[in-house]
């Protein structure tokens, strides 16, 4: 079953309004889509990563896993399929307009899972704490996500590709705060 439709109010959701400022920095959009092009990275839980890290906080293995669980039907199901019949419109100018309204609809999509991030979260157990987090809170998830979408299973593999790294370096001082 598709999770419900949440109806928090931007200002009721730090992650999202977060994100919001995050994404349009120069450089992060570009960054966040090569991990979601090259291991089937979430964007909205690479987001999250930073967000926890500007609050000083660890992600965990565990609580990743939980998150990762929680929003995985609505990704699957509806941010996917979305995305995906967007990127097949893509120059075919007779659907532009359509084009641009899954768009529109794919960022509410968007949304929505950030929502139920955010509602997972506080419901979590607290995170340990710790400064300039950044960098190791992506690292995690890009491993997590790489290894369930079939693009490698060992950290060391993602460490030994030279630009991963830097990537994650670079991603990580674009959206600590």
């Amino acid at each position: 079953m598709v999770c419900p439709i949440v109806t928090d109010n931007d200002d009721q959701n730090p992650l999202w309004t977060y994100s919001l400022e995050v994404y349009q920095r120069e450089g992060v959009a570009p960054l966040c889509l090569q991990c979601q092009d090259r291991f089937g990275c979430d964007v909205n839980l690479l987001l999250y990563g930073g967000w926890l890290a500007a609050q000083g906080l660890v992600l965990t293995p565990e609580h990743l896993a939980r998150i990762d669980a929680e929003v995985d039907e609505w990704r699957q199901r509806v941010v996917r399929p979305l995305r995906s019949l967007r990127r097949e419109l893509r120059g075919y100018a007779e659907a532009e307009a359509i084009r641009a309204r899954i768009s529109a609809v794919e960022l509410e999509a968007e949304q929505q899972q950030q929502a139920l991030i955010y509602r997972s979260h506080q419901a979590s157990a607290a995170l340990p704490g710790a400064s300039d987090t950044a960098e190791a809170n992506l690292a995690l998830i890009v491993q997590q996500q790489a290894g369930e979408n079939g693009f490698t299973g060992q950290v060391t593999d993602l460490a030994e590709e030279p630009d991963v790294p830097v990537l994650l370096r670079n991603l990580a001082r674009l959206i600590a705060v």
